[in-house]
């Protein structure tokens, strides 16, 4: 098949307790004993991928040619309605070989009964290595009839045997064809969820809006949360461009924690400052904690990080977010009991927990 590697993969297999591989460490031994080109298909180079081996059930092939036909007396030949067949296989196997390797028969010819004087056709379909043959002959014998009789005969039986081949053919080209195209459907499948991953991992580097960090001294003397414009105007902000230019826009020795929140206002996050305040006094715990100074503490939250004027750069930031939360060093959930100031409503861990944006910075 052209989805196969050009060399079989090395793989040991185990026999008695032996243990055997395949040198194919080097070019030469690998051209030697991995290598098995086929035939080009549609332009295409193939190579082995393995064997296959289809099976189906007698009965139903049987069913499909219609030899039931033949002794049921659904044709009239001659005034000659009832015949026996056999139909065996050219090479068969050696389970058949007692029978002469007769696999279908009529209801009153066993494969032991011997025919007298069959009509004999062959039907073989070389590129599944399949032939068999198909004896025919009048259940009370032959008749003393016309020429036209063996020529009816004949054509009865090779149309009969036909219509079996040309079954075979399509149930096996069918099968191949199916398992071809769900082979393809799978390596399209493979390569999609590949691109995804890859694109899932390339968004989760990349910083479509610099992450906006904050120094822990400086959102301290805040008293409370600001817009992110507002920051930008005094001058508090310490922005991060890129996964690439972290390094050197991060202090060295800095550690960055991002506070996660639910919004406890309709309008603004975080009107009577509990978040705020919850928020200094955690990251001061965490300081002391990871036993660092203050001054190297540094802070990203959303509404001080997130443009909140403009919708289409706020729409970037928020699709930056896996990228902020890598680039952090704590990821930090102030969820404290406490109420919405518009709606009233107990917020909690809980209630924190149900909110679409804290899933997806957790995520």
């Amino acid at each position: 098949t052209h989805f196969a590697p050009e060399f079989v993969p090395v793989e040991p297999w185990t026999k008695n307790n032996v243990t055997y591989t395949v040198d194919c460490d080097t070019n030469e031994t690998r051209y030697e004993n991995c290598y098995f080109p086929g035939p080009d298909y549609k332009g295409m180079k193939t190579h082995f991928w393995g064997f296959a081996t289809m099976l189906t059930l007698v009965d139903v092939v049987v069913k499909e040619i219609h030899l039931a036909a033949l002794e049921e007396g659904a044709t009239s030949i001659e005034g000659v309605r009832h015949y026996d067949y056999h139909l065996r296989a050219a090479q068969p196997h050696a389970s058949l070989a007692d029978v002469g390797g007769v696999f279908a028969y009529s209801s009153t010819a066993p494969p032991s009964k011997q025919l007298p004087n069959p009509v004999v056709v062959s039907a073989s379909i070389p590129q599944y290595n399949m032939e068999w043959v198909l004896s025919v002959a009048p259940r009370d014998g032959w008749p003393r009839t016309s020429a036209n009789f063996w020529r009816d005969l004949v054509v009865l039986v090779l149309v009969t045997i036909g219509s079996g081949v040309a079954f075979m053919i399509f149930v096996v080209g069918g099968v191949r064809q199916g398992h071809l195209r769900a082979f393809e459907l799978a390596k399209e499948a493979k390569a999609a969820k590949h691109k995804r991953v890859v694109e899932s991992t390339e968004r989760a580097t990349t910083l479509f809006y610099p992450m906006c960090l904050i120094r822990l001294e400086d959102f301290m003397e805040l008293g409370e949360l600001i817009p992110h414009e507002e920051a930008i105007r005094r001058g508090i902000l310490l922005f991060v461009d890129s996964f690439d230019s972290a390094n050197r826009q991060i202090p060295a020795d800095a550690h960055v924690v991002f506070v996660s929140h639910q919004w406890l206002g309709w309008s603004k996050p975080d009107p009577d400052r509990v978040h705020y305040q919850c928020s200094v006094a955690a990251v001061r715990e965490l300081a002391v904690q990871q036993e660092l100074e203050l001054g190297q503490m540094y802070v990203w939250v959303d509404y001080l990080a997130v443009p909140q004027a403009n919708k289409h750069t706020q729409a970037s930031a928020v699709d930056s977010l896996t990228g902020y939360v890598a680039l952090s060093d704590s990821f930090l959930v102030v969820a404290p009991e406490t109420t919405h100031v518009d709606s009233q409503a107990r917020c909690d861990y809980c209630t924190y927990l149900s909110r679409g944006w804290c899933r997806l910075e957790q995520f």
